[in-house]
């Protein structure tokens, strides 16, 4: 066994923002690389003054091999990949209005020994925090409780001038592009364990709570009442870039177990070839793919539920030699409206689709997709905007989440398509 010093590691930037579980993050992070490599704790006061001097600042991070600790926003990043092309990014996305709630439940805890020390303007804040309603109290504050993760992707300072929505998201969306490694809060764990694939590391994830608020100083059901509004509008951006990092994280993870499969006995089995004609994977059969309930009696046969979450994916043994279409067969919905706001996602690209009817089933058949030879298999992801249980629309004891029931889906060679688009 090779001495663990040894071990290569990657150089990594970890956009950290406030109160998505980035404590438990940069920990794990830390534990994979040797203590010389990445800011020790007694480090970042003096950082944080030596942000005023920019070109220094960055010239003294790129010393590290990871960085991490420093709540950066994404133009740092930008900064330091002028000095190393190599850096590697990684952040963890929380639900906006949860973050919301946890900003504020952080700030009504901040220890008397440490309010003595702050500044007149953050002591006000804190002080508030503690005695006013909380819905004044984010009447007051706002600017420091809107679309904090979106701003920090975008680059923007805490104090930089007003942007719009659209500007603030455009900019947002660009440097999500850029980041390599996007993770929720919610999926600690298996954004820890697809990134020990991706990066070679072992896991060895905590998954203990850090920083974690007592009951004493969490908001009450009707202080997260009195607040809902406010947070949904002032979050109305960030709500926007979540979902799609929330695909992002999706498809790493995924992703991840799927590469995990191929290296397995089962994953080197055959590979059917799309100009052999057609493939088709029931629900009968065991799926690889992620986002699913078990099965369950269809129509014709066995059929699965695409859920909890808002993405499902199959990873089917056909190599793409040739143009093709997917034919996903659904045997149930959740609500007439269903296949409104589904997309449908082929190795990575959305694709346009039509629905017919085949029987009892409906039939979603997407447009011609090209052939691919870099790649052995066809990725089918589904993405909707909503899931819901049949008891909350319905009343129905079934609580699961859900959208749609498939029973069977097919990749066509063209010319056996009867499809036309």
């Amino acid at each position: 066994m090779a001495n663990p010093s040894a071990y290569c590691r990657p150089s990594l930037f970890f956009l950290h923002f406030n109160k998505t579980a980035g404590t438990s993050v940069y920990r794990f992070l830390e534990s994979h690389y040797p203590v010389d490599d990445f800011i020790a704790d007694a480090d970042v006061p003096d950082l944080q003054q030596a942000k005023f001097e920019r070109a220094s600042f960055i010239a003294r991070l790129s010393q590290y091999k990871l960085i991490t600790k420093l709540h950066l926003h994404r133009g740092y990043l930008v900064d330091l990949r002028e000095l190393n092309a190599d850096l590697k990014a990684v952040t963890v996305f929380r639900d906006p209005i949860a973050r919301t709630h946890s900003q504020i439940e952080a700030w009504r805890r901040v220890p008397a020994e440490v309010l003595e020390r702050v500044e007149p303007v953050r002591h006000r804040l804190l002080m508030d925090a503690r005695v006013m309603p909380v819905a004044d109290f984010v009447d007051k504050y706002w600017e420091r409780l809107a679309n904090r993760q979106a701003k920090m992707t975008a680059g923007f300072e805490q104090t930089s001038e007003p942007q719009s929505d659209d500007s603030v998201l455009k900019s947002a969306l660009a440097g999500l592009e850029e980041i390599e490694y996007v993770g929720l809060t919610s999926k600690l764990a298996d954004f820890a364990l697809a990134m020990t694939w991706s990066l070679g590391f072992y896991n060895g994830f905590n998954p203990q709570k850090l920083n974690a608020a007592r009951e004493i100083h969490k908001l009450s059901d009707q202080e997260k009442q009195a607040i809902s509004s406010q947070a949904k509008r002032l979050n109305s951006v960030d709500t926007s870039l979540y979902q799609i990092a929330e695909r992002r994280a999706f498809n790493l993870i995924s992703d991840c177990r799927f590469d995990q499969f191929q290296r397995s006995k089962a994953g080197t089995a055959g590979i059917s070839r799309v100009s052999a004609g057609c493939y088709v994977q029931t629900m009968a059969d065991p799926i690889v793919g992620d986002g699913w309930h078990e099965r369950e009696t269809g129509v014709n046969s066995w059929s699965r539920w695409a859920g909890p979450g808002r993405f499902s994916s199959v990873y089917l043994p056909v190599l793409p030699d040739a143009p093709f279409v997917v034919e996903i067969h659904v045997t149930s919905m959740l609500k007439a409206t269903t296949l409104e706001d589904l997309k449908v996602w082929i190795n990575n690209k959305v694709v346009p689709f039509t629905v017919g009817a085949a029987g009892d089933l409906l039939t979603v058949s997407t447009a011609q997709c090209p052939a691919d030879n870099t790649t052995t298999h066809v990725k089918v992801l589904l993405e909707h905007d909503t899931v819901d249980s049949v008891f909350n629309l319905y009343g129905t004891p079934d609580y699961r989440l859900k959208t749609l029931a498939v029973e069977y889906i097919a990749v066509k060679h063209c010319r056996e398509s009867h499809v036309k688009h």
